[in-house]
């Protein structure tokens, strides 16, 4: 089990850290974990989670067709990260 920082939070999902803790306070994203006085993190495997429920979603809505219509990101982008996550998931 990894326990990411907020930047790598930022970093992995592309949010903003005000959509973030916006979506936490919604329950829309998983809760931080308190590490100290000064410091939280957040489970990765919560938020590999939590992108693989974005992309489920997503696929529930679009067809084959749609899909090729997206244009993939740019490599070391914000969205590059789940596009592998994604392409994992295919096998």
């Amino acid at each position: 089990m990894k326990i990411l920082k907020i930047s790598q939070v930022l970093d992995i999902t592309g949010l903003s850290r005000a959509t973030l803790y916006s979506y936490i306070k919604n329950q829309q994203f998983p809760c931080q974990i308190n590490l100290g006085p000064r410091r939280v993190g957040w489970v990765e495997d919560e938020v590999t989670d939590w992108i693989r429920s974005k992309i489920q979603l997503r696929n529930a809505h679009m067809t084959t067709g749609e899909w090729q219509k997206v244009q993939k990101p740019a490599r070391g982008g914000p969205f590059h990260e789940i596009l592998l996550l994604y392409n994992n998931m295919l096998g």
